[in-house]
């Protein structure tokens, strides 16, 4: 039976003033002119975890793309329907812009990868989609490696209106967000952690996602996405909701704590509005 690690996470914050991600480093004008702003924040954090992994992407053949997007082209839509009004005048690339997978196919093709590619689009479960779907596609030996990656921008008016689809204590900030996360069945060395079992389903009217997952937390509080840490029976759920990125960022998040507070197991979660549930039980590696 396969064992899949984590080897790597590599996450793309917004800059504090502007608000928007610095991608300029990573992406070439065409890229930037042809992709929606979405897409172009996954295709700089796949160029960013690409070189600083060399030895992972030494067989491309073997590696798989799976990219996740909670809300997709949202910026291209916008500016286009504008622009229609306006002018009269819609883009001759406005619907390649707009197709999802386009997502996967573009950091696919850039980085010479010959896997599976396809995208998740799940809302803010896509993350936690993504991955779990990385690690079905090792498990049944479909792929050996998996690039999972993330990313969303969702800013402006049309931003503050599917903001108001979550939990507010869930959305302190809301407007661009890129991850990439590398999975490998091949060896333990060098991994930064493990997963250990995953969950997908959907909860009942008024059954919390605890007893789904059978554990027993000291308070429980109803939010769209956390980490619970095993051994200390604690939830962790003060983030903000980064969308289509989030569990990729709780994944990180849950690392780092355990590796500070010395715990080895922590579980990561999501819940959509119609209450459809992703989970993923992490074990983490010492350094």
């Amino acid at each position: 039976m396969n064992r899949i690690f984590i080897k790597d996470i590599v996450c793309l914050y917004p800059e504090e003033v502007s608000g928007y991600i610095d991608t300029e480093l990573y992406l070439l004008p065409r890229e930037k002119r042809k992709l929606d702003r979405y897409s172009q924040i996954s295709l700089a954090i796949s160029k960013k975890i690409h070189k600083s992994n060399p030895d992972f992407f030494g067989h491309g053949e073997d590696i798989s793309v799976l990219s996740a997007t909670c809300f997709g082209a949202t910026n291209t839509i916008t500016d286009e329907v504008a622009r229609y009004h306006d002018t009269g005048l819609v883009s001759p690339v406005f619907i390649t812009k707009i197709l999802s997978n386009m997502q996967s196919a573009v950091i696919a093709i850039a980085l010479q990868l010959k896997g599976t590619n396809y995208t998740v689009s799940t809302g803010i479960n896509s993350s936690c989609d993504a991955v779990i779907d990385g690690y079905e596609l090792i498990m049944e030996n479909r792929e050996n490696r998996v690039l999972v990656v993330s990313s969303d921008s969702c800013r402006g008016e049309f931003g503050m209106a599917v903001q108001r689809n979550y939990h507010q204590a869930d959305v302190k900030d809301f407007g661009e967000c890129g991850a990439a996360l590398l999975l490998d069945s091949q060896s333990g060395y060098g991994a930064i952690a493990e997963i250990t079992d995953i969950q997908r389903g959907i909860l009942y009217e008024n059954e919390s996602i605890w007893s789904r997952l059978n554990v027993d937390v000291e308070k429980e509080e109803n939010r769209s996405h956390g980490i619970y840490l095993k051994e200390s029976n604690k939830q962790m759920n003060v983030f903000p909701l980064s969308s289509g990125s989030q569990t990729v960022f709780d994944i990180k998040k849950g690392i780092e704590t355990c590796r500070d507070n010395k715990e080895t197991e922590f579980i990561v979660y999501s819940i959509s509005k119609k209450t459809v549930y992703s989970a993923i039980t992490i074990k983490c590696i010492p350094d």
